[in-house]
């Protein structure tokens, strides 16, 4: 009987092939998340979904445009701004698209401009114009 047919012998002691083990490996770390990690609205015909993305360049903010359907969305469509401004002039573009409400969305701009800034950092003064 060799090694790997022993009774009562734990899988992460029975012997495989180069040295190798059959014991789980842990998954890889994942980074925290929080419940502010995403922005997302919905209105009219349209859901919004935004997160920051650290890049080579800096940070940036990437937002998606779609149309639900049932538990999807269709005809995506995604933006990536430099400035949590730029970010926060695409929200209320698109959701005055959406909705056709001028200070619906720019309510909304201002909330976007706020979560923008806020995954930023503090101290980053920005301001919607």
């Amino acid at each position: 009987m060799d090694d790997q047919t022993l009774p009562g012998r734990p899988a992460s002691q029975r012997a495989l092939p180069f040295g190798l083990t059959d014991a789980p490996t842990p998954p890889p770390p994942c980074p925290e998340v929080g419940p502010d990690a995403l922005f997302a609205w919905r209105g009219g015909a349209v859901v919004l979904f935004a997160e920051r993305s650290d890049g080579p360049t800096g940070a940036r903010w990437v937002i998606a445009r779609g149309w639900p359907s049932g538990d999807r969305l269709t005809d995506v469509r995604r933006w990536v701004f430099d400035t949590p401004v730029r970010f926060a002039g695409q929200v209320r573009r698109l959701s005055y698209e959406a909705t056709g409400d001028h200070r619906a969305a720019t309510d909304l701009a201002r909330r976007a401009l706020a979560w923008a800034s806020a995954q930023d950092g503090p101290g980053r003064g920005t301001r919607l114009t």
